[in-house]
């Protein structure tokens, strides 16, 4: 906009920054249709605001002096809750009044409503209520905190004739009860009574419907699960107490009531064990068939230039090309000018079939950010170089015995780890520069570049198909075969990785003092008071500290206080987390530390007393803005992983220093494990934790790691796409009894999750790109049962690839194609909304009566652009009103002429 404002600044201003792509002009209306008139011929799509008055803009300057005027004489108050300001994008100061000069420029500057919403979002705020007489602002700030919830108290009618706008008292009720609701479900604390508008001990009695009963289950799944094998036949009767003291024999009636009790306590242990044990998953492989050798032509091979001449890297060229490839080497000593390098390299070595990056193998952390190995650096550039390019080439991205194939097996190069679990959300991003990602052993020899040769050959004549999805995408070359990566339920036989010289298993519940890293976030808190629970004596929670304020307690900052250096905003939250775990038994004190910070974790553990032994956990749920993986920067990487991975690497480093912790326990999602779009952030910061525990296990050092899934309570975004994808919430506490038995046992690979394994495969049979999470899961016995129901996704290649499903509506007759995209978009919306079948979706039903709101859209919105291949935005959804006009709009567009797209040229640099 600054362009187009340059000249004009008495005249027209930016009133308003409403989200990354959505702005406010504000002036003198000939001036602002003149920049409107440019920006429409752009392809901008603008609207016009009826407003009184211009605010924002510079017509507002001659009332500021009266304005100021105004609020000289009157008396300001200190604010009792934190405000944000959206004239300055931070909090209003909470120990002074707010200066009239501050509500001057509010009038004349622009408001920074998006900054605001941002900056909420990265303190931790997830639920954002919006109290107005509409929905605006809920929809508006989802583009700046898309994990966040907005909730709105009232929404608009909608009038159908003149003079039917506005609200009715029932409406209002009834909108602000469901508002209420999502509060609710949201964590927030409720008085009913008060909402009802009835005493706590006179509950209303509410009527049966009128209508006959549809017999369909809207309840949560049950918590209930199949018992395991060894639990069929332990407490007969199915809890039928009486029958079960007749079996027994009780005739006294005091022996009954005494053991009874008992016996039902033990049932239940015995079957919240049997549940915890369905929720335990490991990582396994499984043998793969080497595809059929067929031409695999040039691959570029880049690599960091100071491993050009390893003697590994020149084997596996040699190799490669006694396979039948061509390999072409290229030494790239940075990122700066990669994408120069490949195109000079492409340009010279002819046609090429395929990229082979080495970059992973590049050894240390980048120097400019620490907490990035320097592989996983160049690994990023290189898919930014390929997308400004206009490469359409396969990519593989390649390890150097980064992966424990089998039993005897070790991980040598524990920080390549970064690159493989980044490869897994390229896949379900469906990124062309992210084939597959291959682990090579540390010898090469001829078999091992025959097998991979292979590889190469049969991704080259796939691309070349147009299909991307018909191999294994992550594998392991191995001198006794291929190799493809599972996830499979643990047992008690499953295999254990090459043992360790660890002395005995960790004693848990812990002793001593246990420092939990972000220990006020929903995980942390459900941590401690597990912990708080089994007996722990002292609690040391440390809360990730706010953006620099001059108010925040210095680096030095006693730890012994409870709250010391505790941002306001995070006080109420450790205070009451500190009454719950005081109750319970625990000393705790709550200090306010960046543990990513090498000093400032020296400066934590130096106050912590030597009286007893240490444990470390560190719970980690990064968040993640939601970008694709070819947009993440080093930079923006670097500051989210200083809080958990960083964090941990100071702690591990610092305390082995000293006298190492009786147990150190980490605890990350399930992104590094199963792999999520958009979710590269987490992803990385798993990988590197994962990373941190082999390093640990291979020297000896008490360690586990276990990754979680989601759980009722934790209502994030992730978690909620987590379960639209079939993972089902657990209990925390059941959760945590999983964790318990990995860390006493020291596991390092243990996945802790619950799966609803008919939806896991109704959700890979519809969403494009799921099919690799499918293959990640079809060793267990259960999702192959329900695959057999639902039909394989192999089936259906129409809803699986945008090429694929353009082509089929082509072939179709014209008066067929309609029902074919209203068949895609109902299976979208009723997955989206979390319903078995598409019959409740009925095609002329408004999306908004069916439940659809900003959220939803935007979830339906990916999900058909990436089934259609379409560029379409969440606001289409909710401007077509049912499925069968939102069907017409999108079959409009696929039979449009496609627009050609021209590659992004990076300046060449001529230095």
């Amino acid at each position: 906009m600054e362009p187009l404002l340059a000249g004009r600044a008495h005249e027209v201003g930016l009133a308003a920054v409403n989200g990354p792509d959505s702005v406010v002009l504000s002036g003198a209306a000939d001036a602002v249709d003149e920049i409107v008139g440019r920006l429409e011929q752009r392809g901008a799509r603008t609207r016009r605001l009826t407003v009184s008055h211009a605010f924002h803009s510079p017509l507002m300057e001659p009332v500021l002096a009266p304005l100021r005027a105004e609020l000289a004489g009157l008396a300001a108050a200190v604010p009792e809750i934190p405000v944000m300001s959206h004239l300055t994008g931070d909090f209003l100061p909470s120990d002074r009044p707010v200066e009239p000069e501050h509500w001057v420029r509010h009038v004349r500057e622009p408001v920074r409503f998006a900054d605001g919403v941002a900056a909420l979002a990265a303190r931790g705020v997830t639920t954002f209520l919006e109290i107005g007489p509409d929905a605006v602002l809920s929809a508006m700030g989802q583009d700046s905190a898309p994990e966040a919830e907005f909730i709105p108290t009232l929404r608009a009618k909608k009038a159908e004739h003149a003079g039917d706008a506005g609200h009715t008292a029932e409406d209002e009720a009834a909108a602000l009860t469901q508002s209420v609701g999502q509060l609710f479900v949201r964590g927030a604390d409720i008085d009913w009574s008060a909402v009802l508008g009835v005493p706590d001990d006179a509950p209303s009695t509410p009527d049966l419907p009128t209508y006959a009963f549809q017999r369909t289950e809207y309840w949560l799944p049950s918590e209930g699960g199949a018992r395991g094998p060894g639990h069929a036949g332990l407490v007969p009767h199915d809890g039928d107490d009486a029958a079960l003291a007749a079996e027994l024999g009780l005739g006294d009636p005091e022996s009954a009531a005494t053991l009874l009790p008992l016996l039902a306590a033990y049932r239940h242990r015995r079957d919240d064990d049997a549940r915890v044990d369905g929720w335990r998953h490991r990582t396994a492989w499984t043998t793969a068939a080497v595809p059929p050798a067929a031409p695999a032509g040039t691959w570029i091979l880049p690599v960091h230039a100071e491993q050009a001449d390893d003697p590994w890297v020149t084997g596996l060229v040699a190799a490669l090309s006694a396979g039948g490839v061509r390999p072409v080497l290229l030494p790239c000593a940075g990122d700066a000018a990669l994408a120069g390098h490949i195109r000079s390299a492409t340009g010279d070595a002819g046609p090429v079939s395929g990229i082979l990056s080495l970059f992973a193998l590049a050894p240390g952390r980048h120097p400019a950010h620490d907490a990035l190995p320097r592989g996983t650096v160049l690994t990023l550039a290189l898919l930014r170089a390929l997308e400004e390019s206009g490469s359409r080439v396969p990519v593989w991205h390649a390890t150097r015995a980064a992966a424990a194939v089998g039993p005897a097996e070790r991980v040598h190069h524990p920080e390549q780890l970064a690159v493989r679990a980044l490869g897994r959300v390229a896949v379900l991003e469906s990124s062309r520069h992210w084939a597959g990602t291959v682990d090579l052993p540390e010898r090469i020899d001829a078999w091992t570049g025959g097998r991979l040769a292979a590889v190469l050959g049969h991704s080259a004549a796939d691309g070349e198909r147009g299909s991307g999805h018909e191999f294994e995408n992550d594998i392991a070359v191995r001198g006794a075969g291929l190799f493809a990566r599972r996830v499979v339920q643990a047992t008690a036989a499953a295999p254990a990785p090459a043992p360790a010289t660890v002395d005995a298993a960790t004693p848990w519940p812990p002793t001593g003092t246990v420092v939990v890293t972000d220990g006020i976030s929903p995980l942390g808190r459900q941590v401690a008071l597990h912990l708080a629970r089994g007996g722990a004596e002292h609690l040391l929670l440390v809360t990730r500290p706010a953006p620099a304020d001059p108010q925040a307690a210095p680096a030095g900052a006693d730890t012994a206080t409870a709250t010391a250096g505790t941002p306001p905003e995070h006080a109420p939250a450790a205070e009451a987390l500190r009454a719950e775990l005081t109750a319970l038994g625990a000393r705790v004190d709550v200090t306010d530390r960046d543990l990513g910070d090498r000093a400032e974790a020296v400066a934590l553990l130096d106050g912590i007393p030597p009286t007893g032994p240490l444990t470390v956990v560190v719970p980690t749920r990064t968040a993640s803005g939601g970008s694709t993986l070819a947009q993440h920067t080093a930079p923006g990487l670097q500051e989210t992983l200083r809080a958990d991975a960083r964090a941990a690497r100071n702690l591990h480093d610092l305390t082995r220093e000293r006298s190492e912790p009786a147990a150190f326990v980490l605890l990350t999602t399930l992104a590094a494990t199963v792999g999520a779009p958009g979710r590269a952030g987490p992803a990385l910061a798993d990988a590197l934790l994962d990373a941190l525990a082999e390093e640990r296990r291979s020297a000896g050092l008490p360690v586990a790691r276990v990754a979680l899934g989601p759980w009722a309570g934790a209502d994030t975004a992730e978690d909620t796409e987590a379960r639209d994808g079939g993972l089902l919430p657990m209990r925390p506490d059941l959760a945590l009894r999983a964790v318990d038995r990995a860390v006493r046992a020291r596991e390092t690979g243990t996945a802790v999750f619950d799966a609803d394994w008919e939806r896991v495969a109704a959700h890979a049979a519809a969403t494009p790109g799921a099919r690799p999470t499918a293959r990640l899961f079809d060793g267990v016995p259960a999702l192959r049962d329900a695959v057999r129901g639902t039909g394989s996704a192999r089936e259906d290649t129409g809803a699986e690839d945008p090429e694929e499903f353009r082509r089929h509506l082509g072939t179709l007759p014209v008066n067929e194609r309609s029902a074919e995209m209203l068949r895609l978009v109902r299976t979208h919306a009723a997955l989206v909304l979390g319903h078995g079948t598409d019959a409740v979706v009925a095609p002329d039903r408004g999306f908004v009566e069916m439940g659809f709101d900003s959220l939803t859209a935007t979830r339906l919105r990916n999900r058909l652009g990436a089934a259609t291949g379409l560029q379409i935005s969440a606001a289409t959804v909710l401007e077509c009103p049912t499925p069968q006009t939102l069907a017409d709009h999108l079959l409009g567009l696929c039979t449009a002429p496609r627009a050609r797209t021209r590659p992004r040229l990076r300046p060449r640099n001529r230095d």
